[in-house]
């Protein structure tokens, strides 16, 4: 957001910013449960308070695809 500068129409100020990510942290206790319930072993939660590295290897492991060669 920073790059875009204040007066880019697509700049979102971080108060406001900020004000979203709150609200998206306070409706994830009732949203995981449902993304469980609906997703049940392909649900995945990592814990980004990890150091990076590991949370990098955790997302790696996850996503990588499988090839496999006949």
């Amino acid at each position: 957001m920073i790059s875009l500068g204040k007066s880019h129409p697509d700049y979102i100020p971080s108060a406001i910013l900020s004000k979203y990510i709150r609200n998206f942290h306070n409706e994830t206790a009732t949203l995981k449960p449902m993304l469980k319930a609906s997703f049940g072993d392909k649900f995945h939660e990592i814990n980004s308070e990890e150091p990076l590295d590991v949370v990098f290897k955790t997302v790696s492991k996850l996503v990588e695809p499988t090839v496999i060669h006949f």
